[in-house]
């Protein structure tokens, strides 16, 4: 569903791009026609439609996210360890895990020819490493090897969000549980924070008993990169995708399966 849902989000941006550089190159040929007021009102109408999607964006941003300023001294620094349990290290990013981080990320990306490209690099590990986000690399404990890592997406929202990718290697192992087990606790003991939010993609079925085994609770569905019209053409061109397990979990999370096409699933987790 992830990669459904992002293509055709590539999609419609490039659709959209493509329309603004038609506007752009029609308010050119009026200007050059000599019809310069013709020209600013194309202008004007790129702004406005560049300005509401900004807008949509920056509302989607705001729903879970108020402000709050958090004090990381009570974490460890970069390089250091967070906490260790059953075999598994939780170590915070420093600069040593960069190619770590973007191999397990290009592992599950659609266009992977990205990350040949620097200044796309560079704009994921700036992302990583924002001050409002917490990031750590899942370490085994005998051999030392990164597995991949789990965060927190930002510290400034209300209910802080994890974010969980291990290499295909290391998956189906245990060893996503025993890190958001350390994380969890650590986080709690250091910060007195105990209650987290979890978004999974429909038919992420591992990630989904994942939840499950760490005793999180179903919390509705939501919103995720798509959004009204395009929301809606999305489950319409892709009813296909509903089978018995997607109606299973639609009657876990009390919803119709048609309407969990294009949206996330969120579970609450409570320590």
């Amino acid at each position: 569903m992830r990669k459904s849902r992002d293509r055709y989000q590539m999609e419609r941006t490039r659709d959209m791009l493509e329309q603004y550089i038609e506007q752009l190159e029609k308010s050119i040929s009026l200007d050059k026609a000599g019809d310069k007021d013709a020209s600013d009102r194309v202008i004007q109408e790129v702004r406005m439609s560049i300005e509401t999607k900004i807008a949509e964006l920056e509302k989607e941003e705001g729903i879970h996210n108020r402000k709050k300023v958090f004090d990381r001294s009570v974490l460890p620094a970069q390089g250091e360890l967070l906490g260790e349990s059953d075999g598994i290290k939780l170590i915070a990013f420093d600069e040593s895990y960069r190619e770590l981080y973007l191999k397990t990320e290009e592992e599950e990306a659609i266009l992977k020819s990205s990350f040949q490209k620097s200044e796309f690099c560079d704009l994921m590990w700036k992302e990583c490493m924002k001050d409002t986000a917490l990031c750590y690399a899942v370490i085994d404990a005998y051999d030392h090897a990164y597995c991949g890592y789990v965060a927190i997406k930002d510290t400034s929202q209300q209910v802080w969000e994890l974010a969980l990718m291990l290499l295909r290697e290391y998956r189906y192992k245990g060893i996503a549980k025993k890190a958001l087990t350390i994380l969890f606790r650590e986080l709690q003991s250091r910060t007195g924070r105990c209650v987290f939010r979890a978004r999974v993609d429909i038919d992420n079925y591992a990630s989904q008993a994942l939840m499950d085994k760490i005793g999180a609770r179903t919390n509705g569905v939501s919103e995720f990169m798509l959004h009204g019209e395009d929301l809606e053409n999305f489950k319409k061109e892709n009813l296909s995708m509903i089978d018995d397990q997607l109606i299973k979990v639609a009657d876990k999370f009390g919803v119709d399966a048609e309407d969990l096409l294009g949206q996330v699933l969120e579970y609450l987790i409570e320590r």
